[in-house]
């Protein structure tokens, strides 16, 4: 007994003082004191949040204009749309406004990589990208409304998955956001304007802000498991009763007669994650109910779904070709080459709306 003791202490001890050795090589690394305590996790979530995102009293939040991430390929234009590459780019008015969330922005990807910036590139199109990442359905509606007399585009795409149009059932989706309810047969908007967000980074105990203090911890979390370890800063969900199918319905109709008034053409696209298209052959009741009401609008509508379940019922390898790994293994966002996918599913369904040329207006 005495000697298992032994051997534990031992193992004990060695740890620590790998670990302590560690610790000191990342901070030499980081060029951070040797010897101070730092919360490096809050540091972080604070610096990203604020470098990454402005409050809009309206819609909640939106990325910062001109933005450059500290890693390469992720930059922002004008009103934060997301760039679409090259060294000319640029916001122009007219040809195809894009909207949607963290899938239009092009999470993962690089800027020339999203999908909006590959309709671009295969079409000769101005195309815009006004992906906002976080945004549910309310938001991205309510963000191409507000955008459809800035960019006058002449035709303009929602982005929707599932879990958007889940989030319409959220008065704070990590963050205070906008929301509605149908009272009286009528569509009535909450959170006008919306509270403003706690500041990042308040979550002072449990284990994740005890690991915090340690550079090792911070650095291996953020590059293998970033998602989850910054998910409690200053971020809150709060669940309301409506009819999310309502509710997107109904803006979507709102949407449509602003479209239809200004001549511009309106497109649905329905993307899928890819745990989503593994988990049923069966798609979400979600997309079906909000694609049911977009044909009674006379909305263009382009689904994804049967596709992608194609593919992987054929062979589920393939499928992960269309989206990025994550280092745990699951599916996150969609990779270079299923962006290239969403880009040549709208081009023939833009092309269909029959517009002679889809470019910026003062050409």
């Amino acid at each position: 007994m005495a000697r298992v003791i032994e051997s534990t202490t031992v193992l004990a001890a060695a740890t620590v003082a790998y670990l302590l050795i560690g610790e000191m090589a990342v901070r030499l690394v980081i060029h951070a004191p040797l010897f101070e305590i730092h919360d490096f996790r809050h540091e972080r979530a604070a610096r990203t949040i604020n470098q990454a995102v402005q409050y809009d009293s309206v819609l909640g939040w939106h990325l910062k204009p001109y933005l450059k991430f500290s890693f390469p390929g992720f930059n922002t234009l004008e009103y934060g749309f997301r760039s679409n590459g090259g060294p000319d780019v640029a916001v122009r008015p007219g040809g195809v406004l894009a909207v949607g969330s963290s899938f239009t922005a092009g999470s993962e990807v690089n800027d020339e990589q999203t999908w909006p910036a590959q309709l671009g590139q295969i079409t000769g199109w101005n195309v815009n990208n006004a992906g906002e990442g976080n945004y549910v359905a309310d938001q991205i509606i309510m963000n191409g409304e507000q955008l459809l007399p800035t960019i006058r585009p002449q035709v303009l795409v929602v982005d929707l998955i599932p879990d958007n149009i889940v989030g319409a059932s959220y008065s704070s989706y990590g963050w205070p956001k906008p929301y509605f309810t149908v009272e009286n047969g009528t569509l009535v908007q909450h959170n006008e304007p919306v509270p403003r967000q706690r500041d990042p980074g308040r979550d002072r105990f449990g284990i994740k802000p005890f690991l915090g203090h340690f550079a090792i911890a911070d650095q291996f979390m953020t590059a293998f498991f970033s998602n989850s370890w910054f998910s409690s800063d200053g971020t809150s969900y709060e669940m309301i009763h409506n009819d999310v199918i309502d509710v997107t319905c109904r803006l979507l109709d709102r949407l449509k007669q602003q479209t239809d008034a200004a001549n511009i053409r309106l497109v649905l696209f329905l993307q899928f994650g890819g745990a989503r298209v593994m988990s049923s052959p069966q798609e979400a009741e979600q997309s079906v109910g909000v694609a049911k009401c977009a044909q009674q609008l006379h909305i263009v509508t382009v689904d994804e779904f049967a596709t992608l379940r194609g593919i992987y019922e054929k062979s589920p390898t393939d499928l992960r070709e269309y989206y990025h790994i994550e280092p745990n293994g699951q599916f996150g966002h969609k990779s270079p080459f299923g962006n290239l996918q969403v880009a040549r599913a709208l081009e023939p369904a833009i092309r269909s709306l029959g517009l002679s040329s889809i470019r910026n207006r003062n050409k």
